[in-house]
């Protein structure tokens, strides 16, 4: 049989509602990906689904010490900062469009972070309207959910000490 593009049977299975069974691999295994600032819903979803079929983590906890990768839908005019709440350490997370993810998937490999628009952002907890809105409509609760779906977990890979399941409180 054909094989399937990453990510296109748990993207169609995501929008179907069913659970999605990816082929997997691992050209992301070392990356942990922050969806917060994606909007929720379908898009996260997507998103989530191509993490997980390349072997990458996923967390809705910008407070996650693991994080590699924020991903954002970056509008290049768009001359203020987001407001954040990871940390920013440039050399240790890259704060990028979500078409970084699409295209990985594409080409069924990493690429450099570099070639695809970067967002500006400006460290400041008290503004992160996205985490807020997470954490108003019951962050322990999203939590618990993700947790009992796989969480951040990709396919097969079992939880670790470095790998907390859980979103802080704010």
């Amino acid at each position: 049989g054909a094989k399937a593009e990453c990510g296109s049977s748990a993207i169609a299975a995501t929008k179907s509602g069913e659970a999605a069974e990816p082929e997997c691999c691992t050209a992301l295994a070392d990356c942990v990906i922050c969806l917060v600032y994606l909007p929720s819903g379908e898009a996260r979803d997507a998103a989530k689904a191509m993490a997980w079929s390349m072997g990458a983590y996923t967390t809705l906890s910008p407070f996650d010490l693991a994080i590699t990768h924020v991903l954002f839908k970056v509008r290049p005019l768009e001359k203020t900062a987001a407001q954040v709440s990871v940390r920013i350490a440039e050399d240790q997370v890259c704060f990028l469009d979500q078409s970084w993810l699409e295209a990985c998937c594409e080409k069924r490999r990493r690429l450099p972070e570099s070639q695809f628009p970067h967002q500006r952002v400006s460290y400041s907890p008290v503004l992160d309207a996205d985490y807020a809105a997470i954490a108003r409509k019951g962050g322990a609760t999203i939590a618990a959910r993700m947790t009992s779906k796989g969480g951040r977990r990709p396919l097969g890979a079992a939880p670790s000490a470095a790998h907390p399941e859980a979103l802080p409180p704010l």
